[in-house]
């Protein structure tokens, strides 16, 4: 673990900006950089390279996959951390992007949808199983027709998990 130290950049939590990157080029590298770590199941230091590239002055000059997709890894990543705060503001940061978003409205819905299914998992892991499961048969609806196989899985599981923990054990 790398100590910060007065006078070098990131040493002060205001100073954060000083960690962004200036050019797009050096935003990929960040981001591949945070993926093998993520990949690697190293999620503190993956968030630590995407948190570089989530302020609007990154995000906005993504294409919508390209920053949707940095927002999938980044509350993945937050929840496997067991940082349900961080991936909840996530989760709106993504709600935002998608909103602000000129495309087609199936790709928008099933945008919205593979978040839902991240709500779900952060319902789930806030015990809100009913909840949960409300919002992740809307995800499923939306993502069973399309080619979001794992999302869709993820969704299944998901949705297991609520029944039996509301003990529906033949649903699960």
């Amino acid at each position: 673990m790398k100590d910060r130290f007065e006078g070098r950049p990131g040493s002060n939590p205001d100073h954060r900006d000083d960690l962004r990157p200036a050019e797009a080029m050096q935003w990929s590298r960040l981001e591949e950089i945070g993926d093998l770590h993520f990949h690697a199941s190293a999620f503190s230091s993956a968030l630590d390279y995407y948190g570089r590239l989530l302020g609007e002055e990154v995000l906005d000059h993504l294409l919508l996959e390209q920053a949707t997709g940095l927002l999938r890894k980044s509350v993945r990543a937050a929840l496997n951390l067991g940082r349900l705060g961080l991936a909840e503001s996530l989760l709106q940061q993504a709600g935002t992007v998608i909103d602000a978003a000129d495309a087609a409205p199936d790709e928008l819905s099933r945008l919205r949808a593979v978040f839902q299914s991240r709500w779900a998992d952060l319902l789930v892991q806030r015990g809100s199983y009913h909840q949960a499961l409300d919002v992740a048969k809307h995800a499923f609806a939306c993502l069973a027709v399309t080619d979001e196989h794992t999302e869709v899985a993820d969704l299944q599981v998901t949705m297991g998990a609520c029944h039996q923990r509301l003990g529906r054990l033949d649903k699960a």
